[in-house]
């Protein structure tokens, strides 16, 4: 009985195996409620997850870009999420740029702020050679909120 003790339970995440082990159920899980016709964003959005974190870019994109279509609370987390994504791709040499940049500037026409969306513009245009874009991705970034206030207020700078 707790009575009117405060009770508060940590959790870290997971680590090597046990990160595989719940993605894979969680994908299992989520790719079953799609099967069945659950077409709610939540279910689309953490699909999409699943299916980035198993290296199935193309197949996170169509969920993502699908909750990006809806007035969702996680329209705006799907395009950030993919953007974060995107430049460490980038960074990384990844061969995805243009199929990025198709995502991103999706995000961008919906959520024209969003300095996560802003930045991942930004690299990818320098990626691809695209200065005069970059240019300008850089000062829309300057002209933006600081913050994104999704998920949990991430921080950008």
């Amino acid at each position: 009985q707790l009575g009117t003790e405060v009770l508060c339970i940590e959790h870290y995440g997971y680590a090597g195996d046990q990160l595989v082990e719940k993605n894979e159920r969680n994908l299992a899980l989520l790719q079953q409620a799609w099967r069945e016709g659950d077409r709610r964003p939540q279910v689309q959005f953490h699909l999409g997850r699943c299916l980035e974190i198993s290296g199935d870019h193309p197949g996170a994109a169509i969920h993502y870009l699908a909750v990006m279509g809806t007035d969702s609370y996680f329209a705006e987390a799907a395009a950030a999420i993919w953007a974060g994504g995107a430049i460490l791709r980038a960074e990384m040499g990844a061969n995805m740029v243009m199929e990025d940049l198709v995502v991103v500037q999706r995000g961008l026409k919906r959520f024209p702020q969003n300095p996560i969306l802003l930045e991942a513009s930004r690299v990818l245009y320098l990626a691809i050679g695209q200065l005069e874009f970059a240019k300008r991705a850089t000062w829309l970034l300057s002209r933006a909120p600081r913050t994104w206030g999704g998920p949990n207020q991430i921080e950008t700078f």
